[in-house]
């Protein structure tokens, strides 16, 4: 009997320790990043599962956001200094380490995509079709020597562009949870180009982008 009240004892003991623990990390998240919806009353610990995937996709998508708004600042900053020399676009643009090509529609490439979006989406309007060039990447992936090589479409918002550029697709983008994870986490994309514009949303110019991988 004293040696199951002592395992027991340890197992409360343990478990104050955990909980102590839990409420330390959460209170020191909310330190951290401030949330809304508790200005009247106390924050909730986190320990169901949901919350927590909530959180760490929340983070994962200011980290994101992160990589553009570094970008941004440094291109206002430089612009307001006293040796101006880029224009913020160019700033931005070098700062992405990629070179952008705006592809003629009368060229077989873009006609080739251009028929690839109007297969499944004969209404949507396009402004421009742009090549990304990124040397690294391409050094990193060569399609040339896999038989099996695939364009797909991968829709994403505006305000994650930048950080795509910068830091190649996420796994576990934030943007999941608003456009929904229906096979869980992971990239996201279609060979059809109207289902990958469902995960799309529009800028404050009511322009979409989507991604051909």
């Amino acid at each position: 009997d004293s040696l199951f009240i002592a395992q027991e004892q340890q197992i409360v003991s343990d478990c104050n320790q955990i909980y102590e623990k839990i409420c330390h990390l959460s209170c020191e998240f909310y330190n951290l990043l401030p949330l809304k919806g508790f200005e009247h009353s106390k924050v909730v610990m986190i320990v169901d599962p949901t919350t927590l995937d909530e959180y760490v996709n929340l983070v994962n998508n200011l980290l994101e956001y992160e990589a553009g708004d570094r970008i941004l600042k440094a291109a206002s900053f430089n612009f307001e200094s006293k040796n101006f020399t880029l224009h913020p676009y160019e700033y931005v643009f070098k700062a992405l380490n990629c070179r952008m090509k705006l592809l003629d529609p009368k060229i077989w490439e873009c006609q080739h995509i251009l028929h690839y979006i109007y297969n499944t989406a004969p209404d949507c309007i396009i402004n421009a079709v742009l090549k990304i060039f990124d040397e690294k990447k391409d050094e990193m992936f060569n399609p040339k020597n896999l038989a099996n090589t695939k364009l797909l479409w991968h829709g994403t918002g505006v305000e994650n562009l930048a950080g795509i550029l910068t830091q190649g697709l996420m796994p576990a983008p934030f943007q999941a949870s608003q456009s929904g994870q229906l096979f869980g986490k992971g990239i996201y994309t279609a060979d059809t180009f109207d289902k990958s514009m469902n995960y799309c949303r529009r800028s404050s110019s009511k322009t979409m982008y989507m991604l051909l991988c």
